[in-house]
């Protein structure tokens, strides 16, 4: 046992009392001669935090919790989140240690008063294990003969100092790798390794979106040259399917470009025939190839408003693997036998050939099935049956689904234009249609199918798993449905999807159904990858999996392969050994890419939304109370902007937070702004560069009766009634003296 251990032991004994150094060295028999020495170990102990020094001198072990997690810088100080996501601890500013955004750190918590139940666990940190903060981006300026870089993020509160300027000029965005961290006494110093563009530019702010979201947006030669060699490889119908005699269709939106499921649609005296064909990406894509790693690594295509960042180079994403309109091309083809109670009786998953008839869009296959005056009934007239009954089975198979419980949220999605200059020229809420729902179920029902496939065979395998929500997650759900005037989701037994199904059934009666539906869906847990079969609680599905996109996303590809590898016959018990440590890895990579996709994809639909309302400054707005929070009001605007009314744009009052009542409540005015509220709003402050969309009230236009509303009403008299009760009191108290 080491000298620093033999301390750190005795320290640790129950009936250890805290001791000079001079008291712990005659206890511990220490030699005079190494009396320097020991009183090192003993510095280094103290300077670690391990033991605790007081104003006299003595000395404890100090046995105060350690949190290992990942720091989140703030203006005011930040967050670390414990790596085992037990704890989320703030750390003040003056307690951060020099600590930067991203650094993995311990921290111990510090003994404050809360002011609130509710409120965050403060600590501090001790000590920053590594920092993980590579590169900064940020806005390069000149002072004098100095260059620096300022950071976009605002919470890394240092610029970093660079010496070379490579070909950059003051006032351009750029990528800066960080050669020396920021000191006490000390700048960073970092070299330029990018030149996004222009500071403001629409290239320079998408760029520095992807790159703080860490994505690829550049492929190599080589991994270019390999998908061309791809591109050239004749195709034939050997060990393959031919399906080119059917009425094979692709249905997608206008923009699209990527083309990777395709389908077709048979009606048969027990039901349906539904064939859903998948491009066969690894076909082109072989197991530990340079297509193959880069796929892995970037996870995901990412999408924003007039432009992709995709998975695979565009002469695979686009070109070979797209099942572009009259072109021959190799397919993973499901083909289900669905009975008229909209069950699968019998399905084959094999290696086909197909040849899309045509490429129709969501809007063409809604208008045709809505109109049937539509000139494009008369264009299309040779799948116009065949759309008819591709219809007649989606209702059929939504009927079935619904039947289960699965969880249609219905929530209008945020819809992006953007004009010929590249800025967005219309910002709304774009809903499903009636084609869009159709491609839904027939890839639902391919997943649910290829899922189970695998899950029988017990294949090496990533699934789609959705988990039951948690207990907090209810509980806080439950608080909400409450308020909102709805009964509660099973606070007692076990909870079902249905029971959420039956909520937003309800919902979509009240006067703000976006509002509840998007409250439901943060009450459940986040869908994600794993190796093993979890089941999928949103859509009340036993199996499901990622089967149709693997164009754009691995673990689509991944499922492929082992597929291929199934019904090829080549699926050894050494090669299932192989692709099953692979599953897992694979799984917690694309889990991790699509989060980081999806902040990056809102993030762009932020910038570009700023960029549109600029135009609309001192306008009104009709606008619904989304959030209420301690530090002002978040609301939407038609559906799909979202901006906030800061707490100190309320001037006419003093308002106090009420969290059980979901509402800012004025103190003298007794006025009240609560969640689900319908308000006239002007639009006061806009900054694409911060991403923030701030509004002033005008007033209440609409207001439900809710429960809340009575107990504020009962509060207020109260509150009447006890000032008068205390004016008695006074009153009587003065005659008695």
């Amino acid at each position: 046992m080491t000298r620093e251990e033999k301390i750190l032991a005795f320290m640790g004994l129950e009936s250890y009392i805290p001791m000079r150094a001079e008291e712990l060295a005659v206890v511990l028999d220490v030699p005079h001669a190494d009396l320097p020495a020991f009183q090192t170990i003993l510095d280094k102990l103290i300077e670690e935090n391990a033991i605790l020094l007081n104003k006299k001198g003595r000395m404890k072990l100090n046995k105060t919790e350690k949190i290992t997690g990942k720091f989140k810088a703030l203006r005011t100080g930040g967050f670390v989140d414990a790596l085992d996501g037990t704890h989320s601890v703030f750390i003040p500013l003056a307690y951060t240690s020099g600590a930067i955004d991203g650094d993995m750190v311990v921290c111990v918590l510090r003994k404050t008063k809360k002011k609130k139940p509710e409120d965050k666990d403060e600590g501090e940190i001790i000590e920053i294990l590594r920092h993980t903060l590579t590169h900064v981006v940020g806005t390069l300026t000149l002072y004098g003969r100095a260059a620096y870089v300022e950071a976009d993020n605002p919470a890394l509160g240092f610029a970093v100092r660079v010496e070379n300027l490579s070909g950059a000029a003051a006032g351009d965005k750029v990528v800066v790798k960080i050669d020396k961290y920021p000191r006490a006494t000390a700048y960073a110093e970092g070299t330029i390794c990018e030149i996004l563009g222009k500071t403001g530019s629409i290239d320079a702010e998408l760029g520095a979106i992807s790159h703080k979201a860490g994505l690829r947006t550049v492929f190599d030669e080589a991994t270019l040259a390999q998908a061309a060699d791809a591109e050239k490889e004749p195709i034939t119908t050997e060990g393959r399917t031919d399906f080119r005699d059917k009425k094979v269709i692709t249905i997608d939106g206008d923009d699209s470009k990527d083309f990777d499921d395709a389908v077709c649609v048979e009606k048969t005296k027990d039901g349906y025939t539904l064939y859903v064909h998948i491009a066969d990406v690894t076909h082109y894509v072989t197991k530990s190839s340079l297509l193959d790693n880069e796929a892995y690594k970037r996870g995901t295509s990412v999408y924003y408003p007039g432009r992709v960042i995709p998975m695979l180079p565009e002469a695979l994403s686009n070109g070979i693997c797209s099942l572009n309109e009259g072109e021959d091309r190799y397919t993973l083809s499901v083909t289900m036998q669905i009975d008229k109670a909209g069950s699968v009786t019998d399905y084959r998953i094999e290696n086909g050939i197909i040849r899309s008839m045509h490429r129709m869009t969501y809007r063409i296959v809604t208008e045709m099935l809505e109109n049937p005056d539509s000139p494009y009934n008369t264009q299309y007239a040779d799948i116009t049956n065949e759309l008819r009954d591709m219809h007649a089975l989606a209702q059929l198979l939504t009927k079935k689904r619904s039947a289960r419980g699965s969880i249609d949220f219905n929530i209008p999605e945020p819809h992006i234009i953007l004009g010929s200059d590249g800025f967005p020229t219309s910002v709304g809420a774009h809903e499903a249609g009636i084609s869009n729902k159709i491609i839904e179920e027939f890839m639902l029902i391919a997943n649910e199918t290829v899922a189970r496939h695998a899950f029988d065979r017990k294949l090496p395998f990533v699934y789609r798993v959705h988990e039951t929500p948690s207990s907090e997650k209810l509980e806080n759900l439950n608080e909400f449905l409450g308020f909102m005037g709805f009964p509660a989701v099973k606070p007692k037994g076990q909870i079902m999807p249905s029971d959420f199904a039956a909520v937003i059934e309800r919902a979509q009666e009240s006067d703000n159904p976006a509002l509840i539906c998007t409250v439901v869906l943060r009450a459940m847990m986040k869908a994600r990858y794993a190796d093993e079969n979890l089941g999928h609680f949103g859509l009340a599905a036993q199996y499901y999996c990622h089967f149709t996109s693997p164009i754009r996303r691995y673990p689509d590809l991944f499922i492929h392969r082992v597929l291929k590898a199934q019904i090829e016959g080549k699926l050894s018990t050494e090669y299932a050994s192989q692709l099953s440590a692979l599953a897992k890895t694979a799984a917690e990579n694309a889990t991790e890419t699509e989060i980081a996709a999806t902040e990056a994809e809102r993030e762009a639909d932020k910038y570009f939304t700023c960029l549109f309302m600029k135009q609309f400054l001192g306008c009104e707005f009709t606008a619904v109370v989304s959030s209420v929070t301690d530090f002002g009001i978040f609301v939407t605007v038609a559906d799909a902007i979202d901006g906030m009314i800061p707490l100190s744009s309320l001037d006419d009052d003093y308002y106090k937070y009420e969290q059980s009542h979901y509402c800012l409540r004025g103190e003298r005015t007794g006025k009240v702004y609560a969640l689900g509220d319908t308000l006239q709003v002007k639009l006061t402050h806009v900054s694409e560069h911060e991403r923030k969309i701030d509004f002033a009230p005008i007033g209440v236009l609409k207001r439900e009766k809710k429960p809340y509303q009575k107990l504020l009403e009962t509060k207020k008299k109260k509150d009447k009634k006890s000032k008068k009760q205390k004016g008695k009191t006074k009153k009587f108290i003065r005659k008695k003296r």
